[in-house]
C-alpha cells in the first residue's frame, strides 16, 4: 500500500497462548499510528485447509495466502484508504490486520470470498482510533 509512510517490516517467531505464533509487524506504519484517517481496525481471519501439526501453512498454502494478501492490498492502495499492519500465523489460521478509513467492506470480503471460495473468510471491523492492537505486538 502506499500512504504517506515508509512501509518496513519486520518477523518475529515465538508463542501464544502456548501455540507457536509468527508476527510480522509493519514497524513502519508507526508513523500512522491515532491517525484520524484510519480509524477501523479490520481484521480478516483465514483458517487453513491442511495445517501442518504445529498450526502452521505448507508451502503451497502459504503461497494461496500471498495471493490473498496481495489482493487485500490492492482493494486499498488506489485511494490510500488502508494500511496492513499486522499478519498473525498461528494454531491454524492467518490473520491480516489492516487500519481503514470505512467500516463499509463489503466488496473487499465479498471478492476474496469469490476468489478463494474454499476458504472460510471471517472478518470483523472495529473501532480503534487509538490502534490499541497494533501498539500490542511490541
Amino acid at each position: 500500500m502506499k500512504n504517506d509512510y515508509q512501509e518496513a517490516w519486520t518477523v518475529s517467531e515465538g508463542k501464544y497462548d502456548g501455540h507457536r505464533i509468527t508476527v510480522r509487524k509493519n514497524v513502519g506504519a508507526r508513523s500512522l499510528c491515532g491517525d484520524a484517517a484510519y480509524p477501523f481496525r479490520l481484521g480478516i481471519a483465514i483458517p487453513f485447509l491442511d495445517p501442518q501439526k504445529d498450526g502452521m501453512p505448507l508451502k503451497g498454502e502459504n503461497e494461496i495466502y500471498n495471493r490473498i494478501e496481495d489482493l487485500i492490498c490492492d482493494y486499498f492502495e488506489p485511494h490510500n484508504s488502508g494500511v496492513l499492519c499486522l499478519v498473525l500465523t498461528t494454531q491454524g489460521m492467518k490473520e491480516f490486520i489492516l487500519y481503514t478509513n470505512t467500516d463499509k467492506l463489503v466488496d473487499l470480503i465479498g471478492s476474496l470470498k469469490i476468489h478463494f471460495s474454499e476458504y472460510d473468510i471471517q472478518h470483523y471491523v472495529e473501532q480503534d482510533t487509538e490502534w490499541e492492537v497494533y501498539g500490542q505486538w511490541k
